[in-house]
């Protein structure tokens, strides 16, 4: 299962990358949830280890939705907005 937390970070790469065609850093993470960038690194990792993320150590701009969970990520963007 995938907490809110790490749904909520899941959404915001999607909808990031699709703006800027590369992934949020740590900063832009740490400021949108309020968290340092240690506590976002450590989500990020959890995130990879459970397969929710593709993530490159030091390279968080590369950092995208695994393709297992992209479908799901998507329609959760459009359809779960404002809840």
């Amino acid at each position: 299962d995938m907490s809110p937390v790490h749904f909520e970070i899941a959404v915001f790469i999607h909808e990031y990358r699709l703006t800027h065609a590369y992934g949020p850093s740590l900063g832009e993470l740490s400021v949108r949830f309020k968290r340092t960038k240690l506590t976002i690194h450590e989500h990020l990792i959890k995130m990879a280890n459970a397969g929710v993320i593709e993530h490159k150590r030091y390279k968080h701009k590369e950092t995208r939705i695994a393709k297992a969970f992209r479908a799901y990520i998507e329609w959760a963007a459009v359809n779960l907005k404002g809840e």
